[in-house]
């Protein structure tokens, strides 16, 4: 069916016949008992402008500006970061087979009670004295005019208008096309006819009409119509009909050019003889809740926005914050079932396994219930906020900005770029200090590189840690870290050389202690910044031909299409302070942090990509990656949000001379100031003994650190080095090194 044209009809049109005007005050019955408000309150009506076009009559209203729109669009971020893999999306937010497909014979069988289940979206399906309720269906792809272009939906819905059950009534809170869907309105039509009831706002009928539907209540703010309950009457319910009520919501209505505001948008409340439902439709925070709230709270349930809030330039949406206003607290907070979210059915309250949220009829509460904590969550978005009950998020951060160029910049005075003049003298003037002997039996006495534990003892290789940790340094910034269920892997390099090219460019010194072959099981790599020493083509193709989708790659921003051209298909790319986890995994969570470096692989690509650090937050062990960076002020933010950690890597080496490393690497004495900053138990030198990048002696950086742990008057075992290939369990019933 094409899509009908502007919306017709106005508020002037006739009401239909079975649509009664009532004063709700005084319709006594079952319904409103107990619950008469006075006759004089005062509550607000639709309202319209002298064009006839109707308006919102709340000084919270405000439509964003022009420039407010045009920032919107051009320059705004957008932090929603869908993942494109289909898996992931499978794992964070499942679409679960609704429980009218597994157990048909289950439909009906609430009795006295509610059952809801969220098809997606707005789409809410809720059963209730003796009617199947559906609210502003949407089942095609894409909420727009056409197929073919417009928003798209991330996760379809979880079944098809010809699986749903029987329904009885729909409700349209407004004509956008995200919640007034012309196919699913012609499929609907056309399966359930004229025994399908559609309850709609004011001036929405004449549309409806176009599409088909016969059976079609338009009502203004607070008009009322009802349907009666089907025969035979459910056991419990001693009522014969069921009342919706048509009521305010802060938003608009566009589906064409010129139709701006012509047809009325609102909220529903559905008033059964056992069940009170109160469906939000997509609105901003407005005074009416209360008002619906004192007149027809308490209710057993309510559907209610959370999402689409950023940016804040308008009123349209509520933002999450928001919810707990509106009715006065009279709708029960344990009973409220969250759309247009990104959450699987199975986080609703009360639901398990993809079976509906059954609610049973109850009191009112009357007093606020008891939070009983965070609930356990297989998304990484909702183990995101319980991780952060325990961050200061009242302090500020520092996050990443870009110059006018959009390229990333260190925004911290600390940071410094070495002057022309001082590489010129670094490249030609500067004496070389690294000695690095050429010898292998003189670096196989002052460097060994030693079989790594899962080599000497592969049937050790998964779970041996228990509840500890255990860390093996790869060389360089390579560190495989073993906790809490999870294999991480950090900057992996086993190559030779960290350069474009195998034939030049710095070469190692001594090699890998095992081959990406050899390696056991990894479940997740960290990478810091896009530098050939930290990020290399070479070894990234040869991890992911080993372990395919199934290797989660946390990035930088920025890096995420390099990867993918190299092959990665399970990439998550994160800007400084964002989150997430690896599937199966949740209650351990990857944060990008902070670091003072730089980024640069070709001649144009400077600081196109992020550069920054890991934590590694797990329920028995929380671990700090400081990849490659100079000392800035954002490692005490680190440690105050997410300290104290179990362990740290921290670089020590590649820092002479001073005025051409101090921006971008720390010495020993600053790797030391980290290591207390972050509030780290123990630490593991990194980034020294693998590559000559730098001008100090090669075997300099570990005096110079046990130096500076002493000076500081700190236990130099908690500042650790390990020889190539060598591991330490920690948090053991006692640390050993193997």
């Amino acid at each position: 069916m094409a899509e009908p044209g502007e919306a017709q009809g106005t508020g002037e049109e006739p009401r239909p016949p079975n649509t009664p005007s009532l004063d709700h005050r005084g319709t006594g019955g079952t319904f409103l008992e107990g619950q008469d408000v006075e006759k004089g309150e005062v509550i607000t009506r639709s309202t319209r402008e002298k064009n006839g076009r109707f308006a919102n009559p709340w000084p919270t209203w405000h439509y964003p500006s022009s420039a407010s729109l045009l920032r919107f669009y051009l320059l705004d971020k957008d932090h929603s970061n869908v993942p494109r893999s289909k898996e992931e999306l499978d794992w964070e937010l499942p679409v679960l087979e609704p429980y009218f497909i597994q157990s048909p014979e289950v439909s009906g069988s609430v009795g006295s009670g509610l059952r809801v289940t969220w098809l997606g979206h707005a789409s809410v399906l809720v059963e209730m004295d003796g009617l199947v309720i559906l609210t502003d269906p949407i089942f095609s792809q894409r909420a727009f005019l056409v197929q073919f272009m417009g928003p798209k939906r991330f996760r379809g819905p979880p079944c098809t208008v010809d699986q749903l059950p029987k329904v009885d009534a729909v409700l349209v809170s407004h004509t956008h096309y995200d919640h007034l869907d012309v196919g699913s309105v012609s499929s609907l039509n056309k399966r359930f006819g004229a025994e399908l009831r559609w309850f709609v706002p004011l001036g929405l009928q004449g549309w409806m009409q176009s599409c088909g539907c016969k059976n079609v209540i338009e009502l203004d703010w607070w008009e009322e119509s009802c349907v009666p309950v089907p025969s035979p009457v459910p056991s419990g319910v001693s009522q014969d009909k069921v009342m919706f009520v048509f009521t305010p919501a802060q938003h608009w209505c566009k589906r064409t050019p010129t139709d701006d505001n012509r047809v009325l948008w609102g909220s529903w409340c559905v008033l059964g003889p056992c069940n009170r439902f109160f469906f939000a439709g997509d609105t901003g925070y407005c005074s009416s809740f209360q008002e619906i709230g004192r007149r027809f709270g308490p209710f057993h349930l309510a559907a209610i926005p959370i999402g689409a809030y950023l940016p804040r330039p308008g009123a349209q949406h509520c933002h999450p914050m928001e919810e707990s206003g509106g009715a006065g607290g009279e709708v029960d907070e344990n009973q409220v079932l969250m759309e247009e979210r990104g959450v699987s059915p199975g986080d609703s309250p009360g639901t398990q396994g993809g079976s509906p949220a059954v609610v049973r009829p109850r009191d009112p509460p009357t007093s606020t219930p008891q939070d009983s904590g965070p609930r356990k969550s297989s998304s990484s978005r909702s183990s995101r906020k319980s991780f952060r009950l325990d961050y200061r998020l009242e302090e500020e951060v520092t996050g990443s900005s870009r110059d006018k160029h959009g390229r990333f910049t260190n925004p911290w005075s600390t940071w410094k770029f070495p002057s022309w003049s001082t590489l010129l003298r670094f490249f030609l003037l500067e004496k070389n200090h690294s000695n690095v002997p050429s010898s292998k039996e003189v670096l196989d006495k002052e460097l060994p590189v030693v079989e790594p534990w899962f080599l000497r003892v592969p049937e050790a290789a998964e779970g041996a840690v228990g509840s500890g940790l255990r860390v093996t340094w790869l060389g360089h910034a390579s560190v495989l870290v073993e906790m809490d269920g999870l294999v991480i892997l950090t900057d992996p390099i086993f190559s030779q050389r960290a350069s474009a090219f195998q034939f030049m460019g710095p070469k190692r010194y001594r090699g890998p202690p095992c081959t990406v072959d050899q390696l056991p099981r990894i479940d997740a790599v960290v990478i810091s910044h896009s530098h050939y020493d930290h990020l290399d083509v070479g070894t990234v193709t040869q991890l992911n031909e080993r372990f395919g989708g199934d290797l989660r790659w946390f990035v930088p921003l920025g890096l995420m299409d390099w990867m993918q051209k190299s092959g990665c298909e399970n990439v998550i790319e994160l800007d400084w302070w964002e989150e997430n986890c690896v599937p199966g995994h949740d209650e351990v969570t990857f944060v990008c942090t902070p670091a003072q470096h730089w980024c640069k692989r070709t001649p144009t690509d400077d600081n196109l990509v992020l550069w920054g650090s890991w934590c590694v937050l797990g329920p028995c062990n929380r671990f700090f990656f400081a990849g490659d960076t100079g000392y800035c002020s954002s490692f005490q933010e680190i440690g105050r949000r997410f300290g104290p950690f179990d362990l740290a890597a921290i670089p020590i080496g590649a820092y002479l001379p001073r005025d051409v490393m101090r921006g971008q690497h720390v010495d020993p004495e600053e790797a030391v100031e980290i290591h207390k900053d972050i509030q780290a138990r123990h630490s593991l030198a990194i980034h020294w003994g693998t590559f000559a990048l730098a001008y100090e002696y090669y075997l300099e950086p570990p005096v110079r650190l046990r130096e500076a742990m002493e000076k500081n008057g700190l236990n130099v075992e908690h500042f650790f080095v390990l020889n190539h290939g060598e591991s330490r369990v920690l948090n053991a019933d006692q640390e050993v090194f193997e």
